[in-house]
């Protein structure tokens, strides 16, 4: 019987040379809505740009099923608040199966452990457009799926922030998912607003910053602004908010992508080795003869005086080799 099996593996992009980059950013560009889609020549730019004083660090992978580019993920790394922020994992056509999805997250998860990042949280923001019931196709994947992978909802008002100045329908009411390593029930008002804080000004600020002349980046922080405010009004009233679990609304009353299905697997073709390993011992003898002719020519022997010696050799070099190929095929 053949072997099925599938190979997922994840590599970190650091130049926009590397030679996977097209590919992986060619499934992001086609797979990700518009409402939730950074320009992907700004992702380009802060990839190759190299700011060490710089308040958060890119995370880019290429994905990887069976050796082939199957997907494209983003994280941010916010140095002050030791947050990840998990922007993108876009997977491409029927890839997008729970299994691919869990399996790319533990790699990716694991990967943060690998390199030691000290991470306080793991963040995922979800779309909660219109009540939750205008949510993008990546929104309701990821918020289906995270639920699983121990993401909880922090209960609190959240709002997006737009991407760049005109994508006007990119900054809509959301919530902030999160995942700690100790899953924790609640979180105080002041580290949900300097987790806020963070992503807002930290983040989203500097990273448009690259990209918005003088008079721009002033308009766009007053967006950000009126977002903080908003949500800092919203927060007033209680002095920490629940985080919901596995318990978490999933999908309810919306028309979901399935995710649910088999991954097609790869077969692993067994090769007989048997006709090369016969194919080679018919050959070696030849070489091996020719060869002793030029050393016994070399060393001025006449061949004649050494052949019952060579022939005695082969003879019981192949009868061993028979014998063992035989036994082999009977086990």
């Amino acid at each position: 019987m053949e072997r099925l099996d599938n190979k997922f593996s994840i590599k970190r992009i650091t130049k926009s040379s590397d030679v996977d980059y097209a590919t992986a950013l060619r499934i992001y560009n086609e797979t990700t809505p518009n409402d939730i889609k950074t320009n992907s020549n700004e992702l380009t730019n802060w990839l190759n740009k190299r700011d060490e004083n710089r308040s958060f660090d890119l995370l880019m992978f290429s994905l990887y099923l069976d050796d082939i580019v199957v997907g494209f993920s983003m994280m941010c790394y916010l140095i002050k608040q030791r947050i990840i922020v998990i922007e993108y994992l876009a997977l491409n056509g029927h890839y997008r199966v729970n299994a691919v999805f869990f399996s790319f997250m533990n790699l990716l998860q694991n990967y943060i452990i690998d390199i030691g990042l000290d991470v306080a949280y793991f963040v995922v923001e979800i779309s909660n457009k219109n009540n939750g019931n205008s949510i993008d196709k990546e929104s309701i994947f990821f918020k289906k799926l995270i639920c699983l992978e121990g993401f909880g909802m922090v209960n609190a008002t959240y709002y997006t922030l737009p991407l760049g100045l005109r994508n006007y329908e990119s900054s809509f009411e959301a919530f902030l998912f999160i995942k700690t390593n100790d899953s924790i029930n609640q979180i105080s008002r002041s580290t949900f607003l300097d987790i806020v804080h963070t992503i807002y000004y930290d983040y989203f600020l500097i990273w448009y910053g690259d990209f918005l002349d003088s008079s721009d980046i002033t308009v766009y922080k007053q967006k950000i602004d009126v977002c903080f405010e908003s949500v800092k009004k919203h927060a007033s009233g209680s002095e920490s908010f629940e985080i919901k679990y596995a318990d978490c609304p999933l999908v309810n009353g919306l028309k979901e992508e399935k995710t649910y299905g088999l991954l097609p697997a790869k077969k692993n073709k067994k090769i007989n080795v048997y006709p090369i390993i016969i194919i080679i011992f018919l050959i070696s003898p030849i070489i091996i003869i020719w060869l002793y002719n030029k050393i016994l020519q070399f060393l001025n022997i006449p061949i004649s005086s050494v052949n019952t010696i060579i022939g005695g050799v082969l003879g019981a070099t192949i009868t061993s080799t028979t014998a063992f190929l035989v036994s082999k095929k009977k086990s």
